[in-house]
């Protein structure tokens, strides 16, 4: 039954590709909203206690250095692997064929993320470059599967993950299409407010789909307020 549910989820984050505008009733050009990636991948924490054998097994996994401002994967690139940061920051962005940019999330230490569909191998719709310089472990999809089938808690833990790609799938595309700039900028405080001080002015107006000066202004407005 596992694995059944698995498989659909596999398919159904290939085809479950949701678009939204920049802005809502703006001309610019659909943006496409893959699978966010911020949970997708188990509690490895909670399972290296629990199993030893995957413990010495997640302690041989290869490190990725990256400089700030090198770029991890290329939009189109196909992925393989999802990684996991130790330490730095990085951000997930799209870039259109005018060469505009729009950042569609941010990862610090502990954070989980990936490109595409994982565990599914495919071609990643975003970019990922790091903000910071940045230490990310690295977990191969063919060896996250093999510890899937060799342990059942790694299968139900990424069920569960994957459910929360759905999830903050959704409350994304929500919030570009029915939030006002203001409230998007508390959503993006809600989620990201413990990395604020570490993100540039526009790098968060890119997140938002807003100018920096109109972010400027939402930020004078809250703390004249």
């Amino acid at each position: 039954m596992g694995w059944a549910r698995l498989e659909h989820l596999k398919k159904a984050i290939l085809v479950n590709m949701n678009t939204a505008r920049i802005n809502p009733g703006s001309n610019a050009s659909p943006l496409q909203l893959g699978a966010s990636c911020d949970v997708c991948a188990p509690d490895l924490d909670a399972l290296l206690g629990r199993i030893p054998a995957l413990a010495v097994a997640w302690r041989s996994l290869p490190r990725r250095s990256l400089r700030k401002g090198q770029t991890l994967v290329q939009m189109g690139a196909t992925v393989a692997s999802m990684w996991r940061v130790e330490r730095g920051l990085l951000r997930m962005y799209y870039r259109s064929e005018q060469g505009v940019e729009r950042n569609r999330s941010f990862h610090a230490q502990g954070h989980w993320l990936g490109a595409g569909a994982p565990p599914v191998e495919t071609a990643s719709p975003y970019a990922i470059e790091a903000l910071e310089d940045s230490t990310l472990i690295e977990v191969s999809y063919a060896l996250l599967m093999g510890w899937m089938a060799q342990y059942p808690e790694v299968q139900s833990s990424l069920l569960g993950s994957l459910d929360g790609i759905f999830a903050r799938q959704d409350q994304r595309v929500s919030e570009l299409l029915m939030l006002d700039a203001a409230l998007r900028y508390q959503a993006f405080l809600n989620l990201y407010g413990h990395i604020a001080d570490r993100l540039r002015l526009h790098h968060v107006a890119s997140y938002l789909g807003i100018t920096n000066v109109a972010l400027s202004r939402i930020r004078r407005r809250r703390k004249d307020a």
